[in-house]
């Protein structure tokens, strides 16, 4: 059974939550997007039950701060796992070539040396292009670039192992160049900073976010089955889940998940 395992669901300056980081799970295969802004990706991991010794497979979506420094965490620990002769399977690290050599610079800069020698042995850097599909652990993920106007960035289509699929949509909304990959997805990822009503506080859209209205919007036109919400602002964290749920399903008809930091769906 497939599971969508949220580690962080906040937007950039978020604090009270973890930011955005999420990882596809069947059984003993995880796939993980994005690590966060920290290395708390390292606690919130423990929280999940997800080993890293486990994490085979991760995909960086761009170089915001937070959705990159949290890998940096993570190849740190993943090369001294190497480093101890306790792990034996590779890391395979997926993204943009210009994605990928800004994550490679900053870790051969600032990580032990011992760790950069796992460089394209053990720590593999596999750039992708827009429309190529990759086999990770039982899924088919095909990745596409976003059209993303703040810097490059890509997201992801999987076919899940029930023959449904997943799209990942990255942190800024769906544009029109995104439409045939999230066209019919049985479960529809989209960043939502704020509810429509709280737009004159966040303003979302002067940096390129989304509010939940335009989320929901944007999977009612893409004919998506469910909308799965993350990227939000982390005020009323105790309420933020019904308040999201409640105003996506005016303007979407299918099931909507709001989640907390580790929450997890069963993707059914």
């Amino acid at each position: 059974m497939d599971k969508l395992i949220f580690l962080g669901t906040g937007h950039a300056l978020a604090y009270h939550c973890y930011t955005t980081c999420l990882v596809l799970n069947n059984e003993d295969h995880y796939f993980m997007t994005d690590a966060g802004g920290g290395n708390n990706v390292l606690l919130q991991m423990e929280r999940a039950e997800v080993a890293t010794e486990k994490v085979t497979d991760l995909f960086v979506s761009h170089i915001h701060t937070d959705h990159l420094v949290g890998a940096i965490w993570l190849v740190r620990v993943i090369g001294h796992q190497f480093d101890r002769g306790g792990r034996t399977a590779p890391l395979t690290i997926y993204g943009h070539e210009s994605v990928l050599a800004t994550l490679r610079e900053i870790c051969s800069l600032i990580v032990p040396q011992s760790v950069v020698a796992h460089f394209d042995k053990e720590i593999i850097f596999h750039a992708v292009a827009d429309g190529d599909t990759c086999a990770i652990g039982p899924w088919q993920v095909t990745f596409f670039d976003t059209g993303a106007l703040k810097t490059t960035q890509y997201g992801w289509r999987a076919t899940l192992t029930n023959g449904k699929t997943l799209v990942f949509l990255g942190d800024e909304p769906m544009r029109e160049a995104d439409l045939p990959w999230a066209a019919g997805a049985d479960y529809l990822v989209h960043e939502a900073m704020c509810l429509a009503s709280e737009e004159e506080i966040y303003h979302p859209h002067r940096i390129k976010h989304s509010t939940v209205v335009d989320a929901a919007d944007n999977a009612t036109r893409a004919g998506a089955g469910a909308l799965i919400l993350f990227h939000g602002e982390d005020t009323g964290l105790d309420t933020r889940k019904a308040r999201y749920t409640a105003e996506a399903r005016t303007h979407f008809d299918g099931p909507v998940y709001a989640p907390d930091d580790l929450d997890v769906i069963t993707l059914n």
